[in-house]
């Protein structure tokens, strides 16, 4: 019984236990669920505290930058406004104005005594130069510019002319004061008028003196005495401008923007104006120094102080004198109301020594001929020894210096008769049949350092005798009686002027027939002269034919020379001349003279006069294509015969015309195939095609489609995407050598 409890017991306590130990079990894994819970808890309020604490912190930052920033910037900005002020200040006292205004002054007036001391230019060691070559001479202590001298050249060649005749042979434009009245303005001039304008241009005296005072300016300036009397300050000048008025007074206005800065402050840009004013009355010495020169360039006989005496007739306070300084002349212009430090101010100028002007001598010239025919001016003078009145040389020789100076006379010549020193301006000397020829004489005029010259081209000429000459237009001497014929008077072969004509009369000895005329050359049948004949084609059947024999009284002329001589000669009569040339005949011809185109209706050998004939009514004279009666688009032909009357007109009639192959009645649009046969090439830029062969125009490779090789209706214009199996002739020289692609183009290669 007392086991049975024990037992009893310990299964009460072993349930007991159990249940504890459960119970045990649940609180310890609660315990430890708890404890987890709360320590999740406490890690998350700790890192949020962090954060808190990080914002704050941000915030507390940045509040402290702004505030640094606003009071920088507010230092800053006041800094900067105290900088602007005492910028502003600077720029506001007359510092710069004193420096500058002053110094402006200064400039001006040496600018105006550079310029007026050299003659309106500045020279390449100046401020103010512009000039390459500014010529001058040395003058005291001054290099003064030549506003006269010669034009550049060869003086002694084609002087006082225009420099174009340095390409004539002989260079000279025959000048002389007969034709030319030497107190008249002679176009080319007498100097090159150097004198630079006023305000035109760069290069003017404006251009040049504001160029002298903005390279000086700035210095005026003084830029680094400022820096040093404002430290911290850095100044600066950007571009000026200057203007000038010239009146009564020399006006310079000056704009000059300057830039300071503070340190590393925005620049401040001001523009400052100054103004110097200088009493020389400029203009009023420009313009008289103008005239005087202008009037000294282009007219020969102006003497410059005797011009300036008449233009300060009502100046009496400006005086101009002349100085000699070696071979050239110095003027100088004084003004006493123009003054720069008390002093009157002068403008001066130099005249270089310009060549005496020679007159063209002369006696019946040759390029009198023709005064535009180069190949007639071969002599200047003609001499005729035994001639009366044309045996001797009469020179008159006279020559005008443009500068007043005393001219002396000489002559060269390969002739020692014709070479003479110090000769008096008219001279005869009298020549012999010994100098027959032509001969070179150079007439020299000098003044104290330059000379012009005229080598006098002689001619001393033989006695001549005429040559009667008769000719027809086609360069024979037969006699057409369907052509026009010239009666001419030749010089002999014994004549050394190839360009001598005559005065005739033509007439038949012992009959009826005569022709007075002046004119040197006349046409048969009108009898006019050759130049001024008007004769119509169709008419000139109708004269009267000329004897066999035609005898000439003729008088040679040269300009002033006549002399009878007598010649005979036989006329050869022709029905025709078979006269060729490229045109067509009358009236299909393109010649401008009717009688010059080709003469088909007269057959035979232009060299064997025996073979000239008419041609009779079968020959064809004229062919051509016409649209006229066409009803397609290709041409007929007509044919024109001769009459067998003419040979010198096509007239047969009526036309024959005959169908054809080539294009032309409303062919391609454009005209392209006009004058091309049918299905043909044109000059190798494409071929006609289409209907009848000339409606349209291919400039793309012809295409054999038909493959016969042939140019014709079977073929194509252009190779397309399918033709590539047919051949193909892209240059249009009327041979397949290409192939067609599978693209659509001919691999035909040019060459």
């Amino acid at each position: 019984m007392k086991s049975v409890n024990i037992l009893t017991r310990k299964l009460k306590f072993s349930g007991v236990s159990k249940s504890r130990r459960n119970l045990l079990t649940t609180r310890k894994m609660n315990f430890f669920g708890v404890s987890k819970s709360r320590k999740d808890l406490l890690t998350t309020k700790k890192k949020g505290q962090l954060t808190l604490f990080m914002i704050i912190g941000l915030v507390i930052l940045m509040l402290f930058l702004a505030m640094f920033y606003l009071i920088s910037s507010i230092k800053e900005s006041r800094l900067e406004k105290e900088a602007r002020q005492t910028t502003e200040s600077i720029l506001a006292t007359t510092t710069i104005q004193f420096f500058v205004s002053d110094c402006l002054k200064d400039l001006v007036e040496e600018g105006l005594l550079i310029i007026g001391r050299q003659g309106g230019y500045f020279y390449e060691n100046q401020p103010g130069y512009e000039f390459p070559i500014a010529p001058n001479v040395y003058f005291e202590e001054d290099n003064v510019s030549y506003l006269i001298h010669p034009r550049e050249g060869f003086y002694n060649v084609w002087w006082p002319c225009s420099s174009v005749h340095a390409l004539n042979e002989p260079a000279y434009c025959r000048f002389s004061t007969e034709t030319t009245d030497p107190n008249d303005i002679y176009p080319f001039g007498f100097s090159d008028p150097v004198l630079p304008s006023l305000r035109a241009d760069r290069f003017s005296i404006k251009s040049q003196l504001s160029k002298y005072i903005e390279k000086d300016i700035r210095e005026c300036a003084n830029f680094t005495l400022l820096e040093q009397n404002f430290p911290g300050y850095n100044f600066s000048g950007g571009e000026i401008e200057v203007d000038i008025n010239f009146g009564r007074t020399v006006a310079v206005f000056v704009t000059f923007p300057i830039t300071m800065q503070f340190q590393d402050y925005e620049p401040i840009i001001d523009i400052q104006k100054f103004k110097a004013e200088i009493p020389v009355r400029f203009l009023k010495i420009y313009n008289l120094v103008e005239k005087l020169i202008t009037k000294e360039a282009y007219v020969l006989n102006s003497v410059l102080m005797n011009e300036s005496i008449v233009l300060l007739e009502d100046s009496p306070e400006i005086r101009l004198t002349m100085i000699e300084n070696g071979f050239e002349d110095i003027f100088i212009v004084n003004d006493s109301f123009s003054k720069i430090d008390g002093k009157n101010y002068i403008f001066q100028f130099a005249r270089k020594n310009r060549p005496p002007v020679l007159n063209y001598i002369s006696r019946s010239p040759s390029y009198l001929y023709d005064i535009n025919d180069k190949g007639k001016d071969i002599y200047d003078y003609l001499v005729i020894p035994g001639v009366y009145g044309l045996n001797e040389i009469v020179a008159s020789i006279d020559a005008t210096d443009p500068d007043e100076d005393f001219v002396y006379y000489s002559t060269e010549s390969d002739e020692p008769e014709f070479s003479l020193t110090d000769i008096a301006p008219l001279s005869t000397f009298v020549i012999n049949d010994s100098f027959i020829g032509y001969h070179n004489v150079t007439v020299i005029a000098t003044d104290q350092d330059e000379s012009d010259k005229q080598t006098v081209r002689l001619l001393v000429d033989r006695p001549l005798k005429p040559n009667a000459t008769f000719y027809n237009p086609y360069g024979n001497s037969f006699y057409s009686i369907e052509d026009p014929f010239f009666f001419n008077a030749t010089i002999s072969e014994e004549s050394l002027d190839p360009f001598a004509d005559y005065i005739y009369m033509w007439f038949e000895y012992g009959g009826t027939y005569e022709l007075e005329t002046e004119h040197p050359c006349i046409i048969i049948p009108t009898g006019e002269e050759c130049s001024e004949a008007q004769i119509n084609i169709e008419d000139i059947t109708g004269y009267a034919e000329l004897p066999g024999t035609v005898s000439l009284k003729a008088d040679l002329y040269y300009t002033e020379l006549s002399q009878k001589e007598f010649a005979d000669f036989k006329i050869t009569k022709k029905q025709c001349v078979p006269y060729r040339a490229d045109s067509d005949p009358y009236p299909y011809h393109t010649t401008a003279d009717p009688f010059m185109a080709n003469h088909s209706c007269c057959l035979g050998d232009i060299n064997n006069p025996e073979t000239w004939k008419l041609a009779d009514t079968n020959v064809v004279c004229h062919e051509d294509f016409i649209c006229v009666g066409a009803v397609g688009l290709k041409k007929r032909i007509r044919q024109v015969h001769c009459s067998g009357d003419r040979g010198n007109i096509c007239d047969g009639s009526p036309p024959r015309y005959t169908d054809s192959d080539m294009c032309g009645c409303n062919a391609a649009e454009g005209g392209s195939c006009d004058g091309v046969k049918a299905f043909g090439l044109k000059n190798g830029e494409g071929w006609c095609y289409g209907n009848e062969g000339c409606e349209e125009f291919c400039e793309s490779a012809v295409v054999d489609t038909n493959r016969n090789t042939q140019l014709d209706q079977g073929d194509a214009c252009g190779c397309g995407d399918f033709d590539s199996t047919y051949k193909c002739d892209e240059n249009f020289d009327g041979i397949f050598n290409g192939d067609c692609t599978i693209i659509g183009s001919c691999t035909e290669v040019f060459g």
